[in-house]
């Protein structure tokens, strides 16, 4: 429901369809018919439209109440306002048939949830006392999903406000106190203080290449010779391999591109031979 209460307005993801509800549809473009009513809702003002009929008649301050209509009859009422895009019908031609509208009131969030079924649902079982209390349940969870959801929306805008404020404080002091480099550069004081640090500094990092330079040399012998290991020990299980034979194994094979270079090559070296005999 909007903040002036005259239209009802659908969430981002707040819709969801059975996967297979979807896959059982006998062609690719009652698929897609679904695939549109399933990604787009336009607003719907009270008493026009589906949702906008369901409210009016199942009223939007009535708790605990399932309002049941069938989609069919709505269309055949002329004294229903359709909506412009023909929602209603789109939701008809796919095979729904049934549907049942849950007002919602938590925590000053006011909200309309709708539940579709086929056409050849079992009735008696969809208005069953068990299934309309787990309609009602599920009422509440979303209406809470909603309400936490713009309230974390508000908190999120007022840590942002915060963030720039803060960083709107922050770089004004860092103008005011922070000294230009041209008088960096006249102050003498600040010059020396300068090259100073920047001698400390060279000293430390002199006397740590100094300690690091043994352990350091050490590392890459050591390096190297576990790389010339690796490299012998590899050339002996080759070598072993090689000096066990084929035994009575054929050839490995070969990639197409091998066979032929090697049938090119082997050709061509005959073909020079004779040539030369």
């Amino acid at each position: 429901m909007s903040d002036d209460d005259t239209k009802l307005t659908r969430p981002t993801g707040g819709c969801w369809m059975n996967p297979i509800f979807a896959k059982s549809l006998p062609s690719e473009a009652m698929c897609e018919k679904a695939r549109e009513i399933y990604e787009n809702a336009d607003d719907c003002p009270i008493g026009a439209g589906l949702a906008g009929t369901m409210a009016e008649e199942g009223g939007m301050n009535i708790q605990n109440n399932v309002h049941w209509r069938r989609i069919r009859s709505l269309l055949d009422d002329p004294f229903i306002m359709k909506e412009p895009g023909q929602r209603m019908k789109r939701v008809y031609n796919i095979g729904i048939d049934i549907v049942a509208a849950v007002p919602f009131c938590f925590q000053e969030e006011r909200g309309l949830v709708l539940y579709f079924s086929r056409s050849t649902a079992d009735v008696d079982s969809l208005r069953h006392a068990s299934n309309e209390r787990c309609l009602l349940r599920s009422t509440d969870l979303i209406g809470a999903n909603c309400a936490i959801r713009k309230a974390r929306k508000e908190s999120d805008e007022r840590r942002e406000n915060r963030h720039r404020k803060s960083l709107r404080t922050a770089r004004k002091i860092f103008i005011k106190e922070t000294k230009s480099l041209a008088a960096m550069v006249l102050n003498k004081e600040d010059i020396e203080e300068l090259r100073k640090q920047r001698q400390r500094e060279m000293e430390v990092s002199r006397g740590f290449a100094e300690k690091l330079g043994p352990r350091r040399l050490a590392a890459r012998m050591s390096c190297a010779v576990h790389q010339f290991g690796k490299l012998i020990m590899k050339r002996i299980i080759i070598s072993r391999r090689k000096w066990g034979g084929a035994k009575l194994n054929g050839p490995p094979r070969k990639s197409m591109i091998d066979c032929l270079f090697s049938g090119t090559g082997a050709f061509l070296t005959m073909l020079a031979l004779l040539k030369m005999n």
